[in-house]
């Protein structure tokens, strides 16, 4: 947006900034960077042109014709996607706050989205729970698809239709796996990525929320992304499924909805209380006195509708005596543990820290320091 308001606005200029924002993020730890397989002058073509084309939803550029393949890419090189005063609206919200862009996108796409605008809504009265089973479950086996189906209801709650959970498995099962019997016997590890996906349309589609994998993953980006709500497989009271959560506040009076993010100014306090809670909860003396920072922060940013982000930021001020009335103090270790890949890190002091410790905060503040 700040490149197209600086008059940067043909085709060729949007996917070169494209690809120099790419390599940005992935060194800032914020992104990640494929390495190319086509020449430089085609590289990032399909996402500059997914990217317009949503601005073009969203009315903040002028339409245009895009290039549908990369074969008529030159026709398109010089072409121009003017914003329009809408766009010239966001460019500027975008060049003088990163929080404020963040939250006009979000309302963008809830405003162009049905199944966005739908996912958020059916968060509000509750958690959306994907089941995910693991390669041991696969080799205990849950009698064929309506075995699945049932232990998949029982995670999933409520009065999901257990039969239309048996449909959604079979139909996954028979289009990744219905020529096997040339191929051979599917792994654990591919039957349980399949399920997997299976679960988590049967997941959505117990909020009315029907749609396909590729959607379902493209709306999870979107919310953890835009922190408007987040993500994990590893709320401890719901056990062996991704859950999804609410972290802000929708508004539908007066147009558009309107996005109400619940931030560390009127929830702090409570995500810290959060923070401790968790640890008792889950502290286990016979295996050390530390608990995985994981556990307790996706406890803990559960239980109070806020991201994960939030909860590392409050953890981070707790080990710095920030929340005196809990007299509580926190510690944070190396740890032994391994975090999951679907886990962000949670730094202190820009050093990774896996595990914690809660102790009392009369406790030898330079202990931390020592314990380190």
């Amino acid at each position: 947006m700040v490149g197209l308001a600086a008059g940067a606005d043909t085709f060729e200029e949007c996917r070169i900034r494209y690809g120099k924002t790419t390599e940005r993020l992935a060194l800032e730890g914020r992104g990640r960077f494929t390495a190319p397989r086509v020449a430089e002058q085609d590289r990032n073509w399909a996402p500059t042109r997914d990217l317009l084309q949503e601005l073009i939803r969203w009315g903040a550029i002028d339409p245009a014709p895009l290039p549908s393949t990369r074969r008529n890419l030159e026709s398109h090189r010089e072409r121009r996607y003017p914003l329009t005063p809408k766009g010239r609206h966001l460019a500027e919200i975008a060049h003088t706050s990163r929080a404020n862009f963040t939250t006009a996108v979000s309302e963008e796409l809830l405003a162009a989205h049905v199944y966005f605008r739908r996912l958020l809504q059916a968060l509000q009265s509750g958690p959306v729970i994907c089941p995910v089973p693991t390669e041991g479950d696969v080799s205990r086996g849950r009698g064929g698809p309506a075995g699945w189906a049932e232990w998949a209801a029982s995670l999933i709650g409520g009065d999901v239709d257990v039969a239309m959970i048996e449909r959604v498995v079979r139909e996954h099962l028979d289009r990744r796996f219905g020529n096997r019997a040339v191929a051979g016997k599917p792994t654990n590890k591919a039957i349980a990525e399949t399920l997997t996906d299976a679960f988590a349309v049967a997941g959505f589609g117990s909020h009315g929320i029907h749609t396909d994998g590729p959607t379902i993953k493209t709306l999870q980006r979107w919310g953890t992304e835009l922190l408007i709500f987040d993500q994990s497989r590893y709320v401890p009271s719901l056990p062996s499924a991704n859950v999804l959560w609410p972290a802000c506040e929708l508004d539908f009076e007066d147009g558009p909805p309107r996005v109400r993010r619940r931030g560390r100014a009127q929830f702090g306090e409570a995500v810290a209380e959060a923070l401790v809670a968790a640890f008792y909860d889950l502290q286990d003396p016979g295996r050390g006195i530390a608990v995985p920072v994981h556990r307790i922060r996706a406890q803990a940013a559960f239980e109070s509708r806020v991201t994960r982000a939030l909860s590392d930021l409050v953890l981070a001020e707790l080990i710095d005596g920030r929340y005196p009335k809990l007299e509580t103090r926190a510690l944070a270790f190396i740890g032994s543990c391994e975090l999951p890949k679907s886990e962000p890190a949670f730094r202190h002091r820009n050093r990774v820290r896996l595990e914690v410790q809660m102790v009392p905060a009369s406790a030898d503040p330079n202990r931390q320091e020592q314990e380190r």
